[in-house]
């Protein structure tokens, strides 16, 4: 036991009183598995608790169950710069460390660590509670020696039988050579009962256990988790002499023997002597009346639980000893918690480094979410560490939180490391840590191929086997129920607005829920939210634009459209609804600046940000020529709020214009696109029969006139070339500008007769990218929705094709 006088003995303690703690916990639940046992086998598990509370040094096995970390606080964390708890309970590391971080930094201006200052203050104080501790108990059993020492032997019995004037209740008293004490006055049978009683304790040395449990609970003072167990122990201690005593003299005697218990109910003799009645009367008379001889199936149960817990609990898991020399990471995070990883060291020299870039922001304007699916998944979010990780399809996102404000820290765009990065049939799985992510694809058995982990601190991403091991440890996240989901109804203002998706929801601290929310399935709407599941209240932050400032949840529900000249445009649900009330949701056009004032555009949008219309190109904002141009009603009256036309309207909300019938059929368009400072659109037919035409606007809707008609269903134009799917299940372009002819572009099996597109549009990098539904299952619950990318072609390519009749 050298290991005390050591500089760092502390540390060793608050190790051991922790993991003994915790073995302290799976006891008390094991006791209530083996309520209907014989109590012999609760008092022996304590044995496996004092075990983990004096031996700093354990032994591993595969059959190790402890759920934490066994040395939570590393002799080596008073040398860090900033010191961390990993004890593998999250609910107590994050605040520790939280604190830790804020008090017990080291700053270069100091010349000591601020914790080796608190071990050596805990150090006194630890040991003034020891002395005051154990130094009033033994003055006590001092003064009961004192009485007892003229105590006389009872003629007639053992020579370890005394009686004595100045005690109340029988009881043992000694260490090398235990003696019975009776107290004056004592009846025949009642001595018979009490004789019995205490030679048990005797007979099986439970004053040395005491002691041993004294010792323990002296050491360990500070520790709550001990008293209680202390508590317990000697509690299963008596019932388990109880009923051995019962068992010897036989179950006719149950009833005068819990009589004589009761008459020296509650006279406590102290800490560390045995007396008869000194506790838990009630419980152990109950516990006498009730016992009888237990069935063998249930001793058998009983010594294999016991069997168990000795060698799940008394050992640590594989590998412990060797994560803290050898291998770079740990647990620090539970199955009962927000689960959490820890690099301690170097990567390995096996792992290889891999290239990769951040999400390109620009590319989320085009991303849409799965509503059904939920796609995204917040991975980890703690108000206490001010930090967030998500992702989804298009890559990793780790927020930090700064002054209020949610602020991306790191990003990986994993589609483009790794093809299999959340492919179909793939689960792939995202595990946040203190120093950074584990990413890897999840099977039945086990993690398939090599995971990935990101440095926060190198912002590098790395590859490699080593991995494997510790993703394979990992328990799976805790699903947050339809109970806890539902929590958001209850907020007045989701009642309003209409209910949010949400696409990832993650237990935090305390009663709050963390959500990713959205009212549609843009990327770009994506907002956190912190849920109090006690007040219902609601925190919004939005993550891809603004200045992530985390407020009250707004009243308005937003859409955001863009950011231009300084400005972020909105769509924002109205107040009130199209026609007289009984309509659709009514938009209106809003901009913000970075103060947060709020300029509203126009109060005359059609259609909802919620449901399936959500996502429809007919709700498209578009942006051409430092105009704004989209669906809206000509005006506010009754007639006007039935029908949507083509409305467009300077940045600053003025000039409104309206194209109405009388620029084309009934106002009809479908399929806004901009193309060289234009705008096109498909006109009206009856019932949408083919061919449809094609119309060509100034931005300003001044101008407007049709070009020509195509056999299909308008996709996109791109340098005055017209993509469109065809009535023949083929994708086909034209230049409608400079003739009718059209080519094939691709062969892919999509008609215009079976689809409708949802999104086209050129993604910056040469790629048409298209959305479409089939038509027979839009609005569905089998809605069946295709997304696919093709190489744009040329504008040169085109004209020689078309020219060429190809």
């Amino acid at each position: 036991m050298t290991w005390i006088f050591e500089g760092n003995w502390m540390i060793v303690l608050l190790n051991l009183s922790f993991t003994g703690g915790c073995v302290a916990l799976a006891v008390w639940l094991l006791r209530l598995v083996m309520k209907g046992m014989p109590k012999i086998y609760a008092y022996a598990l304590w044995s496996l608790v004092l075990f983990r509370l004096f031996c700093p040094f354990t032994l591993e096995s595969p059959f190790s169950l402890l759920p934490v970390n066994p040395e939570p606080v590393k002799q080596e964390m008073i040398y860090e710069a900033v010191p961390e708890v990993k004890s593998g309970i999250f609910f107590l590391d994050q605040p520790v460390n939280h604190m830790l971080e804020q008090t017990a930094s080291i700053k270069p201006e100091t010349s000591a660590s601020p914790l080796q200052i608190w071990l050596e203050v805990g150090k006194i104080i630890w040991a003034v509670g020891v002395i005051l501790f154990f130094g009033g108990q033994f003055i006590s059993y001092r003064r009961l020696m004192k009485k007892l020492s003229t105590a006389v032997k009872v003629s007639g019995e053992d020579e370890n039988v005394y009686i004595s004037p100045y005690i109340a209740s029988p009881l043992v008293a000694g260490i090398f050579k235990p003696r019975i004490y009776l107290p004056e006055g004592l009846e025949e049978e009642e001595k018979i009962y009490v004789l019995a009683h205490e030679r048990v304790h005797i007979r099986r040395k439970d004053y040395l256990f005491k002691i041993a449990g004294f010792i323990a609970l002296t050491i360990h003072w500070f520790n709550p988790v001990i008293w209680v167990s202390y508590y317990f122990m000697c509690k299963d201690m008596e019932m388990s002499c109880d009923e051995r005593v019962v068992k010897e003299l036989g179950k006719d005697r149950k009833k005068e023997y819990s009589e004589t218990l009761l008459r020296f109910a509650e006279k406590s003799s102290g800490l560390l002597s045995l007396a008869f009645g000194e506790s838990h009367t009630k419980s152990r008379i109950k516990n006498i009346l009730k016992y009888k001889k237990p069935a063998a199936g249930i001793t058998s149960g009983a010594f294999i639980l016991l069997g168990l817990a000795g060698c799940t609990l008394l050992t640590n898991p594989e590998g412990t000893a060797a994560e803290e020399n050898s291998q770079a990471i740990s647990i620090i995070g539970g199955a009962d918690g927000p689960t959490s990883v820890f690099l301690a060291g170097k990567i390995s020299d096996d792992d290889e480094s891999v290239e990769y870039s951040p999400v390109d922001r620009a590319d989320l304007a085009n991303v849409t979410m799965n509503q059904t699916e939920r796609d995204v998944s917040l991975d980890y979010v703690s108000q206490v560490q001010g930090q967030m990780v998500f992702h989804g399809p298009w890559g990793i996102f780790v927020y930090e939180k700064q002054n209020g404000k949610w602020q991306e820290a790191h990003s990986i765009d994993m589609k483009k490391v790794d093809s299999d990065y959340m492919g179909d049939g793939k689960r792939t799985r995202v595990i946040a840590g203190s120093t950074g992510i584990f990413i890897g694809n999840k099977t039945d058995t086990g993690w398939e191929g090599e995971p990935y982990y990101y440095d926060y601190d190198t912002k590098h991403l790395w590859q490699g086997e080593d991995f494997i091991d510790l993703m394979n440890a990992l328990p799976e996240p805790e699903s947050v129920g339809p109970d806890k989901r539902f929590q958001i109804l209850e907020n007045e203002e989701t009642k309003e607005k209409g209910m949010p998706y949400d696409y990832g929801v993650y237990l935090m601290e305390g009663e709050h829920l963390g959500v990713l929310a959205a009212y549609g399935n843009r990327a770009l709407d994506l907002w956190f939210s912190d849920v109090d599941l006690e007040t219902h209240s609601m925190t919004q932050a939005y993550l891809f634009h603004g200045d992530g400032q985390e407020t009250e949840y707004q009243e308005d529900v937003r859409e955001f459209l863009f950011t231009y000249q300084g400005y972020d445009y909105f769509l924002r649900i109205h107040e009130e609804k199209t026609g007289d009330g009984g309509g659709p949701l009514r938009k209106e056009i809003i901009r913000t600046t970075g103060n947060g004032s709020v300029e509203v555009l126009d109060t005359l949008v059609a259609g909802s940000t919620q449901g399936p219309e959500a996502s429809d190109q007919t709700f498209r904002v578009v942006l051409a020529g430092g105009r704004l141009l989209y669906p809206g009603m000509k005006d506010d009256s009754a007639q006007a709020m039935k029908d949507s036309r083509l409305i467009s309207i300077n940045l600053d909300g003025s000039d409104r214009q309206t194209a109405g019938e009388d620029r084309m059929p009934y106002g009809v368009f479908h399929q806004l696109c901009t193309d060289n400072g234009y705008v096109y659109f498909e006109g009206w037919t009856n019932a949408g029969e083919f061919p449809r035409p094609i119309y060509k606007a100034t931005p300003d809707l001044r101008t407007i006139e049709k070009i020509g008609d195509i056999d299909g269903s308008l996709l996109t134009v791109y340098d005055g070339t017209f993509y469109f799917m065809s009535t023949e299940p083929e994708i086909r372009y034209a230049r409608l500008e400079e003739g009718n002819e059209t080519v094939i572009f691709s062969k892919d099996p999509y008609s215009a007769k079976e689809y409708e597109c949802l999104k086209a549009y050129n993604d910056g990098n040469g790629n048409l990218r298209i959305e479409i539904v089939k038509l027979d299952t839009r609005y569905t619950e089998q809605e069946e929705i295709v997304k696919a990318s093709y190489k744009l072609d040329s504008t040169e390519h085109v004209k020689e094709r078309l020219k060429a009749g190809e």
